[in-house]
């Protein structure tokens, strides 16, 4: 069981429970030296759940990411309710399927040292860095975006939440 907290009053009040069913990581790594849970994440933790966020909850969206470690490859895994719905989306990989550019898209709160929130209004958001999504191009062309290159700014793509 993995539990989350809300800060109220400078108080840490726990509002989320997640049930992994025993695929968590062992719950005493926290308090390990960094040495131990490095090797611990290393040798260890295949088949195992580690690291999750939670990127949103709110009364229109359950959203929350993890690695699980397979065959010694940490995978991102996002898991995404909309409440109105009760539609669940549990997968690794959400793919852009309305234009060329990003090939995918993450619901996530973090990126690269970039802090955001992952909606807005009725749209989920993703920040797009291109020097991660061109996958080793120096530029692209697109329909959509023009011409994207490797040193441009991150783009902010917001996605309508279907009713």
């Amino acid at each position: 069981m993995i539990p989350f907290f809300k800060l109220s009053d400078k108080k840490a009040i726990p509002f989320l429970t997640l049930d992994f069913s025993g695929y968590e990581v062992d719950k005493e790594l926290g308090s390990k030296s960094i040495q131990e849970q490095l090797k611990y994440l290393s040798n260890e933790a295949n088949g195992k759940v580690s690291f999750p966020v939670l990127n949103a909850e709110n009364s229109k969206i359950l959203a929350f990411s993890y690695y699980f470690k397979e065959n010694n490859k940490n995978r991102l895994y996002q898991y995404i309710k909309i409440k109105d719905s009760g539609k669940i989306f549990h997968t690794r990989v959400v793919n852009n399927d309305i234009s060329s550019f990003p090939k995918q898209i993450y619901i996530s709160s973090y990126l690269f040292g970039i802090k955001h929130e992952v909606i807005f209004q009725d749209y989920l958001v993703d920040i797009i860095l291109p020097s991660f999504a061109l996958e080793g191009k120096k530029e692209i062309e697109t329909n959509s975006l023009g011409t994207i290159k490797i040193e441009d700014n991150p783009i902010i793509a917001l996605m309508k939440i279907k009713k």
